[in-house]
């Protein structure tokens, strides 16, 4: 099955890493494991957690970021790059303190 990541996502991703609006950060796990990487060097934890481990038919995947302050952000999808993306959206999108 193919999967699409809303373009908004796509290039807000591209702009946070400085490449061409059209590289599919949220499709692509490789790509979307170097914007958790950047995220940790700004002081993130990350953690990737399989939500269906031992169902081989269905995907959901937790993208989980903490910060130093200890606050979470958690996005879940069954496509594992899109949920990075979404929660790494989720803390580009919010003013640090």
């Amino acid at each position: 099955m193919t999967h699409t990541a809303p373009p908004r996502l796509n290039s807000a991703m591209a702009a946070f890493m400085n490449q061409e609006a059209d590289v599919p950060f949220a499709t692509n796990i490789s790509l979307a494991l170097t914007v958790a990487e950047k995220l940790q060097t700004l002081g993130y934890t990350f953690k990737l957690k399989d939500l269906c481990p031992k169902d081989i038919e269905h995907d959901n995947w937790a993208a989980i970021f903490t910060d130093e302050q200890g606050t979470l952000v958690r996005q879940e999808h069954e496509n594992a790059a899109t949920a990075i993306c979404r929660a790494a959206f989720a803390i580009l999108s919010t003013p640090r303190q």
